[in-house]
């Protein structure tokens, strides 16, 4: 057995080095319980102490007690016992601030992610954690969330389980500047059959196909532009999380709840814009309504303008705003549809069906509007081939303003569908 060294200190104490205090434990601690029961009683003290210094009766005490409830917490973990006590927060790092996609750590107790019920940041849900989480820490990357200042937000962190919640407010950050490149496909998969009624409501719903750089906020912001009385509004969330795409797109339809007028008709379309990065956007392809008409849709081909500067276009209208003398950048996607060659069929035959006619894209009336782009005549689709993404400028020069229409048809070879087209207004800003 160690030899104590007893020393005297306040009356009726008694003092023992802490390093005997620890060797004489030595037989009824293994080495991890001793290191958790020296880092505890070091968090204890209120100032540290250099070696030889002595500690009271009442500490020791407090050790014996400590020794007491780690044995038992140990017997609990050996038997598979979770804790019976609502998870506590002591502090977080970093705790002067965490950036959006950064790694925040929670050190606590009673954090085990098994055990827990209900990890949530603000209006977001945790359900993913690093594999470093354990009963005293728990790290997770600190999602997109909307609200946040330049300057950083408080956000307030709940932890719960079974027997309770701890919360704690924590500085967010915004994500440092990335670039976002997003590349998504809208199109309609469900909508009326039968011709409309007036002042009904139908259900029209699109599928996103998306492949992104970055996780990030998407807007869906549906418009209808025609007679008066029509109206259309997103049926549930009106923003998604699109995550970072891997190997294959994220695909999530979305609803729309579209109500007819007394009369007259109304063209449908629907944008998808990135909330921090509104360069990233995506407008469906126009689909036709009108009282008594069955809709109608082509869907061979989807055509629609993309990556449109800020400030340069109005969803609600379709409408591009351009000053005198400037010049918007924009994306033509085509989405076509690949019909494999069938028993029998020709080379030139299956070659016919796959192709694809572009009309050269039209203003009307020309007014000081000028159109730069590559578009080819014809496109043959192939396995490989559905995706193509085209470059347009769109200039306004120094003649009089029009408010014109700018015009993209297509349509594939011997096809019992309607051309598609896609229309956009010409203003200025």
């Amino acid at each position: 057995m160690a030899e104590l060294n007893l020393s005297n200190a306040n009356p009726g104490d008694v003092v023992v080095p802490l390093a005997d205090v620890l060797e004489l434990l030595q037989t009824a601690l293994n080495t991890a319980e001793l290191q958790q029961l020296s880092t505890e009683l070091i968090a204890r003290r209120t100032t540290f102490v250099q070696a030889g210094d002595v500690i009271t009766a009442e500490l020791m005490n407090q050790v014996l007690a400590d020794i007491g409830n780690l044995q038992a917490r140990v017997a609990d973990l050996e038997n598979g016992i979770p804790s019976q006590e609502a998870p506590r927060i002591i502090f977080v790092n970093p705790n002067t601030g965490v950036r959006i996609g950064e790694t925040l750590t929670v050190i606590g107790e009673n954090l085990a992610p098994a055990n827990l019920t209900s990890v949530r940041i603000g209006n977001r849900a945790i359900t993913a954690f690093s594999g470093s989480s354990s009963g005293k820490t728990l790290a997770f990357a600190v999602p997109p969330m909307l609200g946040i200042s330049q300057n950083g937000s408080d956000v307030l962190l709940t932890i719960s389980n079974d027997f309770g919640s701890d919360d704690i407010l924590v500085r967010v950050l915004p994500s440092l500047p990335q670039n976002l490149t997003a590349n998504m496909v809208l199109t309609y998969v469900d909508f009326p059959q039968e011709e409309l009624e007036p002042n009904t409501t139908y259900t029209v719903t699109l599928r996103l196909s998306a492949f992104t750089t970055l996780e990030a906020d998407f807007a869906i912001l549906p418009s209808l532009d025609g007679d008066a009385g029509w109206s259309v509004v997103v049926d549930g969330d009106d923003t998604i999380t699109v995550p970072r795409s891997q190997q294959q797109p994220f695909i999530t339809d979305i609803d729309l709840l579209v109500t007819t007028g007394a009369s007259g008709s109304a063209s449908l379309t629907v944008q998808v814009e990135a909330v921090e990065y509104p360069d990233q956007n995506r407008t469906s392809t126009g689909l036709p309504l009108a009282i008594g008409d069955t809709p109608e849709v082509n869907t061979d081909i989807a055509l629609s303008a993309q990556n449109i500067p800020p400030g340069s276009f109005n969803t609600a209208t379709s409408t591009f705003l351009v000053n005198q003398g400037q010049t918007v950048p924009f994306v033509l996607q085509f989405d076509i549809e690949f019909y494999p060659q069938e028993t029998g069929e020709s080379a030139a035959d299956f070659a016919a069906k796959n192709t694809y006619v572009f009309d050269a894209p039209s203003i009307t009336p020309t007014g000081p509007w000028s159109l730069t782009h590559q578009l080819p005549q014809t496109v043959v689709a192939t396995p490989s081939m559905q995706l193509v993404s085209l470059s347009f400028q769109l200039t306004r020069g120094s003649g009089p303003i029009t408010t014109s229409e700018l015009r993209f048809q297509a349509s594939r070879n011997d096809a019992d569908q309607p051309p598609f087209e896609l229309l956009y207004n010409l203003t200025n800003a």
